[in-house]
């Protein structure tokens, strides 16, 4: 976020080891923690720091403004080959370590390239004084790319341990290619005076009661840790929804965010949900958070051409457990007079700023209104547990307006905590929608809307709530004519009602989550479509043909004769064939009248065992029968 002031205040936090680290990773402990028989040395390899300086953040480039910058990387060309140890475990199994240590920083982060881990292998990644684990990833974590990224671990020093597992063939392979030096706002404390994270005492935490209205928005909102070459900043962003509805993982945030990024680089942007406060108290230990790992570029336009936006696809799905929320957006160019905008100042955890005078339609940093301009100019509140503003970190932020649907993303401005009533400046999202429409790359509207349906407004979709998969089976799916079925619901979703039709069965249409007794009266085959609801979806699903209603044969074994039953309404033009074990055709019994049952004489057959085939004009099942 652009800044006009000089701001150096600086926090430290102390982070330890807590459940949800990890890209999408494997809790475990490594082998090493535990095994004391692992007497070999880890090779420590010191790093040349990178040269930094604490540079004001007020920063500039030709185009206009940068991100909060946090760290710089160090070029390294580390490998299973020409560095580190291996050690052989009780187990079997092989064991590499690298230890690496770069003085003076805060926190230090991996970056890898031909990044591939065999199935059953685990790759661990520790602080010197182990109260911080990443891992194990897996195969889950390779991608095609090859590229890979982690979170930041405290302290200055850390150690890569890899597990190849005697059951694989296959060798791992990666190259540690690049390491991330934090010098400054890792969010690890230090003994300053500070309270928790590095933003501002004004900053109001996500979940006081300034969030109670905003807590399905907050689930799609990100903190961005941004590479760029060798520069490591912080940015906030959110996911969209868009007019399928599908839950593909569009993540919206500012140009200036990794502005000259390629596409190495935003493979390895990480994006940190749910990194939060659980109520409205600082917590005493940073709370869990959870990642993932990358995305690419879809559409981007520069704050010089009147916009600065930036929209990307994550590069995986973002799992249930997350609890994502696709924020929704309008496209209108309608100010608000009240909302809200949730971001990560400073790199902190969420925090909330409430804004309840009319926003203002203006050019950026523009003193005058000007009704056809691409930015809000948003003046913020004071409200019952501060006077929440932006800060560095803050970029890319959404603005809610008072219907919590997006309607900008932040650029810059000069709300601090000493001077909260200055404005800050968001891009229009109806500015981004469509202005700039030579190709797909610098507009929104051809990704959220790409249908050309025309939509002007989308609510947001709730990941557990509005992601549906209607499925369902049934106890049996061959049954015999008149014997019950019960079905069971399998879908996935918030539902509250389920219409389910039994094409062929005695009651067609039930209304209950789970129909039990399900009676199929007439040989045949059947289709069953449930579809299911919620206050704003419905989605369905039929299975052709999945219930196949037989006749019931008896007496099974017989000396004599059977009767075949073929329901309760009459079937006309019915084949019976009889075949031996060889699959020989002994007899065939033709019935042209409509017919309920028909009574087959089997006494000149020898003993022995036998196949019934019957045949109508849609319908063919086979039968074993003992003739004694």
């Amino acid at each position: 976020m652009i800044r006009k002031i000089f701001i150096f205040s600086i926090l430290f936090l102390v982070i330890s080891l807590i459940e949800g680290y990890g890209q999408v990773s494997i809790k475990g402990v490594p082998p090493s923690f535990t095994n004391q028989d692992l007497a070999t040395k880890v090779p420590l390899v010191v790093l040349n720091a990178p040269q930094t300086k604490l540079i004001d953040e007020v920063e500039y480039d030709k185009y206009g403004a940068l991100p909060l910058e946090i760290g710089k990387t160090i070029n390294t060309d580390f490998n299973l080959n020409n560095s580190g140890v291996w050690s052989s475990l009780p187990n079997g199994d092989r064991m590499w370590r690298l230890s690496l240590q770069s003085k003076g920083a805060e926190a230090l982060n991996v970056y890898f390239t031909n990044f591939y881990i065999p199935d059953y292998c685990e790759l661990f990644i520790y602080n010197e004084s182990g109260n911080m684990v990443l891992g194990a990833y897996t195969s889950d974590n390779n991608s095609p790319s090859g590229i890979f990224s982690t979170e930041l671990l405290e302290g200055d020093q850390i150690t890569i341990e890899l597990i190849q597992s005697k059951r694989v063939k296959e060798n791992p392979t990666f190259t540690i290619n690049e390491i991330g030096h934090v010098y400054r706002y890792s969010g690890f404390r230090k003994g300053t005076l500070k309270d928790f994270g590095d933003s501002d005492p004004c900053e109001i935490n996500v979940n006081c009661l300034e969030g109670d209205n905003w807590k399905k928005q907050k689930q799609g909102v990100a903190r961005i840790m941004v590479k760029v070459r060798n520069s490591i900043s912080w940015c906030t962003g959110t996911l969209l929804n868009n007019v399928r509805r599908d839950f593909t993982p569009y993540f919206y945030t500012a140009e200036h965010c990794g502005r000259s990024a390629d596409e190495t680089d935003y493979n390895n942007w990480v994006f940190y949900f749910n990194y939060e406060s659980a109520d409205c108290e600082t917590p005493i230990e940073e709370p869990s958070s959870n990642t993932i790992n990358g995305g690419q570029l879809l559409a981007e336009v520069s704050l010089s051409e009147g916009s600065d936006f930036k929209l990307l696809l994550l590069n995986e799905d973002v799992p249930p457990v997350y609890n994502p929320y696709f924020n929704g957006w309008t496209k209108q160019d309608q100010g608000s007079t009240s909302g809200v905008t949730i971001h990560h100042p400073y790199g902190d955890i969420k925090k909330i700023s409430t804004y309840t005078e009319a926003l203002i339609s203006t050019t950026y940093e523009g003193e005058t209104t000007d009704l056809n301009g691409s930015f809000w100019k948003v003046v913020w509140a004071e409200t019952f547990n501060g006077h929440g503003v932006t800060e560095g970190g803050s970029s890319g932020s959404p603005l809610f307006n008072s219907d919590g649907l997006v309607i900008g993303a932040l650029t810059g401005g000069g709300a601090t905590c000493t001077n909260p009533t200055a404005p800050d400046y968001y891009g229009k999202l109806a500015h981004s929608w469509d202005k700039f429409a030579s190709n797909n790359t610098d507009q929104l509207k051809v990704w959220l809307d790409p249908d050309n349906t025309g939509i002007t407004s989308i609510s947001g979709l709730d990941y557990n709530q509005d992601f549906f998969i209607p499925e369902f089976r049934a106890d049996t799916v061959i049954v015999p004519v008149g014997r019950p079925v019960d079905f069971k619901d399998l879908s996935i979703g918030n539902i509250n009602s389920w219409d389910w039709t039994f094409h062929g069965a005695n009651i067609a249409k039930f209304d209950v989550q789970n129909p039990q007794d399900i009676v199929y009266p007439n040989i045949g085959v059947y289709d069953v479509k449930l579809e299911i609801r919620n206050n704003s979806q419905i989605d369905s699903i039929v299975k052709p043909s999945y219930i196949k209603v037989v006749p019931i044969v008896t007496p099974i074994p017989t000396a004599d004769q059977i009767t075949v039953y073929l329901g309760v309404n009459p079937v006309s033009e019915v084949e019976f064939t009889v075949y031996d074990e060889s699959g020989r055709e002994v007899k065939k019994f033709y019935s042209a009248d409509a017919i309920k049952r028909k009574v087959l004489s089997l006494s000149e057959f020898r003993a022995g065992f036998y196949f019934l085939k019957v045949q109508t004009s849609e319908f063919v099942q086979v039968h074993k029968i003992a003739v004694l």
